[in-house]
């Protein structure tokens, strides 16, 4: 029986790349691919028809994750659940910020991580549970307010899921890719640095060549997933960028 592994956001950046190389790692794990868009898990498709199962629902309603676990229900075990889906809008001053946006920032960031965690407990057993948040210290960036408070409460999110699901259910891990070369890195690079001045230090350092390829934080993340102990998998945030950077 192949293992399953889930991925959220499996359509761009870290998602994407990660459900390639899981793929083309081993025979013996399927994906179940969720996004919003499949137009990018096409050529994959086409390579692991027998492997891949590419759901379009939208996570950050309760509808979107009820749709995902009604199609399935088919899968007994989920083996991995990685949730790379996030978004960083709205960009710009508190002052300035759109309810509605913020809201869907916080539903996206905080919401479909913890909420699809528990609809799935049903399908869990030893299996491990992967948040991806931004930096191992989060602070405050100007401009970013939603963004930052979102990746600050998915932190205890994942605190209180590992305090309070057993594990026999499973494992908690929580991984800081740092700066990662993806569709929101570069939706940070475009936006008016009045409305967000951290824009000109990542376009410099995108310049400079300073971002992590999406194919390394993946390979990163899969020895996670299918090399650590249990207890070791679940022992600290870890710091992907400054691992890759100091090996």
């Amino acid at each position: 029986m192949r293992r399953v592994a889930l991925i959220t956001g499996a359509s761009s950046g870290i998602g994407l790349a990660l459900t390639n190389l899981l793929l083309e790692t081993s025979d013996e794990i399927s994906v179940v691919a969720v996004c919003r868009d499949r137009s990018n898990l096409v050529d994959l498709l086409l390579r692991f028809s027998e492997r891949l199962n590419i759901v379009e629902a939208d996570i950050a309603t309760e509808n979107g994750r009820n749709d995902l676990c009604d199609l399935i229900t088919s899968v007994k075990k989920i083996e991995f659940l990685v949730h790379c889906a996030a978004i960083v809008t709205p960009l710009g001053p508190l002052e300035n910020t759109n309810y509605i946006e913020w809201k869907t920032c916080q539903q996206t960031n905080v919401d479909a991580p913890v909420f699809l965690t528990l609809k799935l407990l049903n399908q869990l057993s030893h299996s491990r549970v992967l948040f991806l948040t931004s930096d191992t210290t989060l602070q405050a960036v100007y401009g970013a307010a939603s963004y930052c408070v979102s990746k600050m409460a998915l932190h205890m999110a994942y605190a209180c899921l590992k305090t309070e699901i057993s594990p026999e259910k499973a494992v908690f891990g929580l991984v800081a890719p740092g700066n990662v070369d993806t569709p929101m890195q570069k939706r940070i690079r475009m936006t008016d640095p009045e409305d967000l001045p951290i824009a000109m230090v990542m376009k410099k350092a995108y310049e400079e060549n300073q971002f992590l390829s999406p194919q390394i934080v993946a390979s990163y993340i899969s020895r996670l997933l299918l090399c650590l102990p249990s207890d070791e998998f679940e022992s600290k945030c870890w710091n992907i960028y400054e691992d890759i950077k100091q090996a």
